[in-house]
C-alpha cells in the first residue's frame, strides 16, 4: 500500500500487513489522490471510506484492506448479484443464495 512518509512527503510503499501501523504511528499519511478501504474486523465487510474516518475505523478494529480483497470488492460491485459473486471469486455466493435441505436429500437416496 503505497503511503506518504510524511518527512520527506513522498510515496512510499508500505507492505499491506504493516500499513494500519504505520499510518498509525504517525509518520506516514494517507495517499491523497487515492481511494481509501477497510475490511471491517467482525464482519469482513469491505467499504470504501472518506480519507477523514481512518482513525476511527481503524480504533473500531478495521484494518486496511489488501489489494486482492479491494478488486474482488469492485468486480462484486460491478456485476452484483449471484454472478457477480462468482465472476469476483466470492466462495460463499452460492451457499448464501441457496438454503440447503439434508432431510429431502435424504429421501431421494433411500428412494
Amino acid at each position: 500500500m503505497k503511503l506518504v512518509d510524511l518527512k520527506t512527503h513522498q510515496l512510499v510503499e508500505v507492505p499491506e500487513a504493516q500499513a494500519a501501523q504505520a499510518f498509525q504511528s504517525g509518520a506516514y499519511g494517507l495517499d491523497p489522490s487515492a481511494p481509501v478501504h477497510v475490511t471491517d474486523a467482525d464482519t469482513g465487510e469491505i467499504r470504501p471510506i472518506d480519507p477523514t474516518d481512518v482513525e476511527d475505523e481503524l480504533a473500531s478494529g478495521a484494518r486496511f484492506s489488501t489489494g486482492d480483497e479491494i478488486r474482488k470488492f469492485q468486480k462484486s460491485e460491478q456485476y452484483g448479484g449471484l454472478a457477480g459473486g462468482a465472476i469476483a471469486g466470492r466462495r460463499d455466493w452460492l451457499a448464501a443464495s441457496q438454503p440447503v435441505y439434508p432431510i429431502r436429500w435424504l429421501w431421494v437416496l433411500l428412494d
